[in-house]
């Protein structure tokens, strides 16, 4: 059975520019390595005109930026998706998307994360059977999400929490949902990291002290609860002052862009003394050794976390997590087991215990981890 799966219109995989789902995806590919799996996904230069990995595997879309201007076709050939965000972009990724299936010519075809994307292949391709494999939530006010749930042969989240909202309003689909959990490179993401030099130089470069270092990943947004994680470090400095917060991440992929929202954190950040470094966007392969680094990783997230892929990446490097009890976290955070729970991130008090509470007692971080 020849299988393929289709990415979102924005990000490559391989993930040369980050993405949860794009690491994933790549990760299952590479995993498996089967030549009846490809995955589709946007060209984009930082794949160094390489293509990224195997040809046999990983397909790219190139999507002309001058095309992108023509707003023309939209109307007369794809009204579908004229309500969505980047519509453009979407009409000629997904006309690049049909001329490789129609040269692939999978059995199944895997969408992830794009609900909208699955009435206009259904139509182009009525006789093969269309899996929506959701990371996030979907739109629940698009009328469209109605027309891509009744033609789909199966739905795949990852996390009950996803499954269940999803369910609850579409109860008839009941049958044809599973849950998937993300899976994690333990190769990549093992606690052996700790003591390589590669860690061991991210200490001393931002001065590291053993039993004190938290650790946060991910987008500095707002959902994030980064802001609220500040003010629970300048607690935590309060009682344990070589405490620092390493925060690793921008506002966009792969990015070295700052915006309002992360000004503002530095802002705050400043008043704390040392107490938290900015390293910006790190590249995946870097990424490992700041797990290891770390002695908790905190993940304050104030929404419905969809999954959190970096709780899974922590746990696998050996440091425990912080979480908030949002979403899916408490899904995979057995509290007091392998890592802490937070009732609300938005309790500074709350958040900032939990970190010393385990920056204080090494035996239950190695018992954690």
């Amino acid at each position: 059975m020849q299988v393929t799966m289709v990415n979102a219109e924005w990000l490559p995989v391989p993930p040369v520019l980050g993405g949860a789902v794009e690491q994933t995806l790549y990760e299952t590919a590479t995993a498996i390595r089967d030549p009846r799996l490809s995955v589709i996904s946007p060209w984009s230069k930082a794949l160094n005109g390489e293509g990224g990995g195997p040809s046999d595997i990983f397909h790219h879309v190139h999507i002309s930026e001058q095309a992108l201007r023509v707003r023309e076709a939209l109307e007369e050939e794809m009204p579908s998706v004229l309500n969505h965000r980047g519509a453009a972009r979407c009409f000629y990724y997904l006309n690049g998307v049909t001329d490789l299936l129609e040269d692939l010519d999978p059995d199944v075809i895997q969408v992830h994360n794009r609900p909208v994307f699955v009435p206009y292949l259904l139509r182009q391709f009525p006789e093969k059977r269309m899996v929506l494999y959701m990371h996030n939530e979907p739109d629940y006010a698009d009328p469209r999400l109605n027309e891509a749930a009744e033609g789909l042969h199966h739905l795949v989240f990852v996390s009950r929490f996803l499954a269940d909202r999803f369910v609850s309003r579409f109860p008839g689909c009941a049958s044809r949902v599973s849950v998937i959990y993300n899976g994690v490179d333990v190769d990549m993401w093992r606690p052996g990291l700790k003591q390589a030099p590669e860690t061991e130089e991210i200490r001393e470069r931002h001065g590291l002290k053993p039993g004190r270092t938290a650790l946060f990943v991910g987008r500095t947004v707002v959902e994030k609860g980064i802001h609220h994680l500040l003010e629970a470090m300048d607690l935590v400095r309060r009682r344990l002052p070589e405490a620092k917060l390493m925060v690793v991440g921008s506002p966009f992929y792969e990015a070295m862009k700052t915006d309002p929202f992360l000004e503002k954190l530095q802002r705050r950040a400043a008043q704390m003394g040392d107490a938290v470094v900015f390293t910006g966007y790190v590249d995946r392969d870097r990424t490992p050794y700041y797990y290891a680094a770390a002695d908790v990783t905190a993940v304050p997230s104030t929404w419905g976390e969809p999954f959190g892929k970096v709780v899974i990446e922590s746990m696998s490097s050996g440091t425990p997590v912080v979480g908030s009890r949002r979403g899916a976290i408490p899904e995979i955070v057995d509290h007091g087991v392998d890592g802490l729970l937070v009732d609300d991130p938005r309790n500074a008090g709350a958040l900032a215990q939990s970190i010393v509470e385990l920056l204080k007692d090494s035996e239950r971080r190695q018992e954690m981890g």
